[in-house]
């Protein structure tokens, strides 16, 4: 059964039409299955509105019938550790203490079950986390915008992390331009997140570092291992991530949207059709896609404004 998966921008307009159920029996016609995601979930618990996001959660859970319960970021973890486990096994700590990574791991299927019971839910400490997020997504703006304005100069690609002695500059250059970006994207904000408690991507550190012997690490090998070490297929979600994060910045529409974007991206590796119905978005995935060795979803952008929502997705599950 081939599973898809709605951004929020089609899970609302659903939700719009209280069409829920008229989509969960299209999906069920096709053979189809969507894929609930945390991404999905947390987008929607941030609403304030009650009646809005109670309605948003019913729909997710009408349309979805596959609820994520073991996050993208901490299986990207894993993968990652396996990775440096390759190439770097001393890095690697031989008693991880997974006390928190078992505690977090918990909250999300209580959370899909406490949903179900009560659409009004809404889990404690969610308004410190979301003020974290805002901040985050305005950091992530502020670095972005940044990293377009050095494109357009025609400035020369560099690396985040000090490099006094030129050593990895070499490497970057003898990359391909996307591949260049997102190896040095996420190599350099990875080490932010575990070296320099980095807020920007405080979920990576929560769910990588139990793993690792950071007293081991240092910026050039680290650096080394992302740029020339690690295989793009086994990291193909940051792959992906750091790929959108590049065309968005293309694009020109930088937003208060992108941060998000860049995690529903993600799940394009793990499905076969993404469907937004985001226009801007759905071009930037679809930039993503051409791209050489990419095994990815295709996406299908729908309208948000038509008249029966149902009738378009019908459609787009076909193409």
């Amino acid at each position: 059964m081939a599973t898809i998966y709605f951004d929020n921008s089609v899970l609302d307009a659903i939700a719009s039409q209280s069409a829920g159920s008229r989509v969960k029996s299209l999906l069920k016609r096709n053979e189809m299955t969507a894929l609930g995601s945390v991404q999905n979930l947390t987008e929607t618990l941030r609403i304030d509105n009650d009646e809005h996001r109670a309605r948003l959660v019913r729909t997710v859970l009408q349309v979805a019938r596959s609820h994520e319960v073991d996050p993208l970021e901490h299986r990207v973890a894993l993968t990652l550790i396996g990775q440096i486990r390759a190439h770097h096994p001393d890095w690697v700590n031989p008693t991880p203490r997974l006390k928190s990574v078992r505690e977090n791991l918990a909250w999300f299927p209580l959370t899909w079950e406490r949903l179900k019971r009560d659409p009004m839910y809404r889990p404690r400490g969610l308004l410190a986390a979301r003020r974290l997020v805002e901040g985050n997504i305005g950091e992530s703006l502020r670095r972005q915008r940044a990293w377009r304005q050095t494109r357009l100069k025609g400035e020369a690609l560099g690396t985040t992390i000090i490099d006094p002695d030129g050593r990895l500059l070499p490497l970057l250059q003898a990359l391909p331009p996307l591949e260049a970006h997102w190896r040095e994207r996420w190599g350099a904000s990875t080490w932010s997140a575990l070296m320099k408690g980095d807020r920007m991507v405080l979920d990576v550190r929560e769910w990588l570092a139990p793993y690792l012997l950071t007293d081991r690490l240092d910026p050039e090998s680290w650096m080394r291992f992302w740029l020339v070490e690690a295989d793009a297929g086994a990291l193909a979600v940051r792959r992906v991530q750091g790929m959108t994060a590049y065309f968005q910045a293309e694009s020109g529409r930088i937003t208060a949207g992108n941060a998000g974007d860049i995690s529903h991206a993600g799940y394009a590796v793990e499905v076969s059709r993404f469907i937004t119905a985001d226009r801007v978005f759905y071009r930037v995935l679809s930039a993503v896609k051409q791209q050489p060795n990419m095994k990815v979803a295709r996406p299908v952008l729908v309208d948000r404004a038509a008249p029966d929502i149902v009738e378009d997705i019908a459609l787009a599950v076909q193409r």
